[in-house]
């Protein structure tokens, strides 16, 4: 195959991901962390996400871009997640809210969602690549049952987004390679509650729609084996903060008819930020065939303070829901094991909320979370390979110490990640 043709095919995937793009941008994201999501490839979910010292697939766009600089030719990963999870609130054992039931639990409605993750890239002579990601990281679906106690704080949030990540690495020596990329993010967000009129209630729906621009860089070290040292590697990540500015958003008011006066349609702002997050990972390949890696990961929270609407026509139905989000951290480990043909992949990890329980809310109704994964990769004829990471999320039971809702929240969710790569075969 001559390398004209190769920049060919490398320019067609990348129309093709922009296709995708336009078509998948209202594909809901389930929550993770915050509203983070971070499992964007099949191999690095079987890592339970612990992969920014690995980096060695086309996926490494989004986990740690310098990781491309080294892959000669053309890569190609196309595949998608499957997100099936469920919140559940339930009354406390100090505080009794009434509208429980029997049981004193009430479950979210399940969600069932699918994430696209697609990745190309191409390596250049003298260790220089170039690619682009098309992959969702920040997202929001939280549903609940439009009659239960907790409706007149939320009963639908969702944030919608999808990043275009195009990248480009250099390794200048062997052991050493740097990448950097630029986020391009199309996002809308939708909320829903009740207003409480006394003897009636009304329905609030806040609608926007904003592109976020920001950016990614990392550095990837690799050291062979040395003097009986066992090769080493370490990734160390930055993804940008962004901030979507809902600023041409509506506020759509279902209410009574005698309240129309005072209640109707109107335009309304809102704007929602995302953290920084900084990545460390540590890999480490103690026999032939093992690799083994921890990472921590701290995501910024703590510029999230507050959830504020404004109507400029009617100030009177401005509001600000405090926040007051701390930073987040999670802790991840990951082991893979391959041979020629397949690889075998698991990890476990542990995910500390930014949200503190004063401000906990159905909005967004987080608590710490264990990770397990699992999962493997086999090589298929014509230099494909088929992948597939399985991830399951335990949401720990927390109380909410919000005064008006105080209630335990708790939840689970299962993340089935399957995707399939190409590579330029290598001499």
């Amino acid at each position: 195959m001559t390398g004209k043709w190769r920049m060919r095919r490398l320019f067609l995937a990348i129309a093709i991901i922009s296709a995708i793009a336009i078509g998948s941008i209202a594909m809901p994201a389930a929550r993770a962390g915050g509203f983070l999501l971070a499992e964007e490839g099949a191999p690095a979910t079987g890592m339970v996400g612990a992969f920014a010292a690995k980096a060695d697939d086309p996926s490494a766009i989004f986990y740690n871009p310098a990781g491309i600089a080294r892959m000669r030719g053309l890569h190609i990963y196309a595949g998608g997640m499957l997100l099936v999870g469920q919140p559940a609130a339930s009354n406390s054992s100090a505080i009794v809210v009434p509208g429980f039931g029997p049981s004193g639990e009430l479950h979210a409605n399940t969600f069932v969602q699918f994430v696209p993750n697609v990745y190309v890239n191409y390596g250049f002579p003298h260790d220089i690549a170039i690619g682009v990601g098309l992959f969702t990281n920040v997202g929001l679906k939280v549903t609940w049952p439009i009659d239960w106690p907790g409706r007149f704080l939320s009963t639908w949030a969702t944030v919608q987004t999808l990043t275009v990540n195009p990248s480009v690495a250099w390794s200048p020596v062997s052991w050493f390679s740097i990448g950097a990329g630029f986020d391009i993010t199309p996002g809308r967000a939708e909320l829903k509650r009740y207003e409480n009129l006394v003897d009636a209630e009304a329905l609030l729906r806040f609608r926007g729609n904003d592109t976020a621009l920001g950016g990614n860089v990392g550095v990837l070290f690799r050291t062979p084996k040395w003097h009986g040292v066992p090769p080493l590697s370490l990734g160390v990540t930055y993804r940008s903060r962004q901030t979507f500015h809902f600023d041409d958003g509506g506020l759509q008011i279902n209410a009574p008819l005698e309240f129309s006066t005072l209640l109707h349609d109107v335009k309304a702002k809102a704007s929602l930020p995302t953290p920084d997050i900084v990545t460390i990972g540590v890999g480490v390949q103690p026999v032939d065939r093992l690799f083994l890696q921890v990472q921590f990961d701290w995501n910024g929270w703590s510029r999230f303070e507050s959830l504020t609407l404004k109507v400029p026509d009617n100030p009177a139905l401005d509001q600000t829901i405090p926040q007051n989000w701390r930073d987040g951290y999670v802790l991840r480990f990951g082991t893979e094991w391959a041979d020629e043909q397949w690889a075998v992949r698991g990890g476990i990890g542990f995910d500390w909320t930014p949200v503190p329980a004063s401000t906990l809310s159905p909005i967004i109704p987080d608590g710490n979370r264990l990770l397990l994964s699992a999962g493997g990769s086999v090589k298929l004829p014509h230099d494909l390979a088929a992948d597939l990471g399985v991830m399951a999320i335990v949401l720990l039971s927390r109380r909410s110490e919000l005064p008006v809702f105080p209630v335990d929240y708790q939840g689970w969710a299962v993340l089935v990640n399957l995707g399939f790569s190409y590579r330029t075969p290598q001499q």
